[in-house]
């Protein structure tokens, strides 16, 4: 909505899954909202060339914001802790 209003219309924001995202387009730019132990090769292939991502790595109680050019080549901005990403096919079983 705040895009919208800003007459911003090149951004596209997907909820996705991301243990499970199959685009259906390459972009320039991905941002992951979650933390992830280590960013898996397979974020690359969603990406245009000379595309980025955005993405906090690592555990706690230190993790990386970071921005990455290809699978070996990123900036670190900052050390912060955000939430892990969770696979939503994971059922947890409930144990007594």
């Amino acid at each position: 909505k705040k895009l919208k209003e800003n007459h911003i219309d090149n951004v596209t924001c997907e909820t996705e899954d991301f243990f499970n995202f199959e685009p259906v387009q390459k972009y320039d730019r991905v941002v992951i909202t979650g933390s992830l132990e280590d960013l898996p090769e397979q974020v690359f292939n969603w990406l245009n060339k000379a595309g980025q991502v955005f993405a906090v790595v690592g555990d706690e109680p230190i993790m990386e914001a970071r921005v990455y050019d290809s699978v070996t080549t990123y900036s670190s901005y900052f050390d912060t802790v955000v939430a892990k990403l969770e696979r939503q096919d994971q059922q947890q079983t409930f144990k007594l």
